[in-house]
């Protein structure tokens, strides 16, 4: 399909928003959906993911006037200002959906799928609203310069396991690591050698553990286990560990220690340095997307180094100057509400949050935003639907009753241009207020974000598809 075709047909794609709007807007209802209060009126109570966490500090630096601004403008909303900074609790994935459940939190933020057990079945309606990807870095010690700058994903998780698929106990020494790997030691000295391997290890409820267990200890044949004796609080077959509850507690360990190896959000890694990131080399006949049975030996690729570029490329298959392979260990973050949120009342002010934390051209002079900023990806505006909702075990799940919307794919096209129909007539219909559909973050769903749409819709359109 030449440019001009393309054109035409984003043109009669125009056309068709454009009617399915007015149809939306001549038969409104004008009975918004209002109830619910925040936990705190004077204030958003947001709590969950450590990954998350930098992202939501930087938005909240700037919330309270942005959202006074607001409310000033649209008295309407019959929403509140707020004269409190936003409560940030950042202490792991799993707190999150039991804060919302509990009563104690507004949003919840993760960066895993619920699990199978209560966080799906605790809240029937509950929202998942995808604001970022990110990656797990594997990472060192500063005076680990000495080890080697790649890995396999069976030689890290052999690290952490408590027996190594090469046999015997847990990996005491780095020595034991490399004599019972068969890895080379010319140049390392016996000092060296001797060390005492120091393992930092994320709390196993969080989002940083899960993309661990998913990436590197699965595709192995590992299981680490989130319970002891019925209650989550370490890892059943992981050997010997220091225990990190949020990410920082990781860096802290890592950087500031000696002979350690841990696992972190790759924005940490870029935003705070101080680490060795190690090259990981992926089993290439059992990716993590693959049902392939592992090969038996393992058929390992070239190693590719934990970057921005190289994530983007192994998820959306797009591969810039700056990618040199395919890393793996992707995963979303995401903003949870117990609920679908109405276009009034108090409970707009969760919407417009999420909505602010997507939207471009808000810190850095207006020419970045809050996800990029922390050195995460940030979403394309116009991607709104397409991916499967997904469980802990990166299987598929079927939407619970209540749930509106599924993930973004890393593509714009039909079906974002569908999405966001559907959410425009809602908003105007029923009154529910779609964050992903609010393209300038103001509140409402109107021919602004519509305008905002089309012209990034047809510049992805005529630029990217065949």
């Amino acid at each position: 399909m030449n440019n001009k075709q393309k054109t035409i047909v984003s043109m009669l794609l125009l056309a068709l928003l454009s009617l399915s709007v007015y149809v939306a807007i001549a038969h409104a209802s004008g009975q918004p959906f209002t109830s619910g209060q925040l936990v705190n009126s004077n204030t958003l109570t947001i709590a969950g993911s450590s990954t998350v966490a930098p992202i939501a500090a930087e938005e909240a630096n700037q919330w309270q006037s942005y959202w006074n601004n607001l409310v000033s403008l649209n008295p309407s909303w019959g929403a509140d200002t707020v004269n409190t900074p936003v409560s940030l609790a950042g202490q792991g994935s799993g707190t999150a959906i039991p804060a919302i459940y509990g009563g104690t939190a507004d949003i919840g933020e993760m960066s895993r799928p619920p699990n199978e057990g209560t966080e799906w079945t605790n809240l029937t309606s509950m929202q998942l609203w995808a604001v970022g990807i990110d990656s797990v870095a594997i990472v060192m010690s500063p005076d680990m310069s000495w080890f080697p700058s790649s890995l396999t994903t069976q030689q890290v998780a052999d690290i952490f396991a408590q027996s190594p698929s090469v046999g015997g106990a847990a990996f005491v020494t780095w020595n034991d690591f490399f004599t019972r790997e068969n890895i080379p030691t010319t140049g390392i000295t016996s000092a060296e050698l001797s060390g005492s391997i120091n393992r930092a290890v994320r709390d196993p409820t969080s989002g940083t553990f899960d993309c661990f267990n998913n990436y590197f200890a699965v595709p192995n044949n590992f299981q680490f286990e989130h319970k002891t004796n019925s209650v989550v609080d370490a890892s059943q077959n992981m050997a010997s560990y220091q225990l990190c509850t949020a990410n920082i507690d990781v860096y802290n360990a890592v950087h500031n220690g000696a002979n350690f190896i841990g696992f972190i959000s790759l924005g940490y890694l870029q935003v705070y340095g101080g680490m060795i990131g190690l090259s990981i080399s992926y089993n290439i006949a059992n990716l993590p997307s693959s049902t392939i049975a592992v090969s038996n030996p393992p058929t390992w690729g070239t190693p590719v180094s934990p970057t921005r570029d190289n994530v983007i490329y192994a998820l959306s298959n797009y591969k810039d100057t700056a990618a040199t392979g395919q890393y793996y260990a992707w995963r979303w973050l995401w903003e949870v509400t117990p609920s679908t949120i109405p276009s009034t009342g108090p409970l707009l002010e969760t919407g417009v949050w999420i909505a602010y934390m997507k939207e471009a051209g808000t810190t850095n002079s207006s020419t970045s935003d809050f996800v990029n900023d922390q050195a995460y990806i940030e979403l394309d505006r116009d991607d709104m639907a397409g991916g499967q909702v997904i469980n802990g075990a990166l299987g598929a799940h079927t939407p619970l009753p209540g749930q509106t919307q599924v993930f973004p794919d890393g593509k714009v096209n039909f079906r974002d241009l569908t999405y966001f129909v559907s959410a425009y007539v809602g908003y105007y219909n029923s009154g529910t207020y779609n964050p992903y559909a609010d393209m300038n973050a103001d509140g409402h769903i109107n021919f602004s974000d519509l305008k905002l749409f089309v012209s990034t819709y047809i510049a992805y359109f005529t630029t990217y598809v065949p």
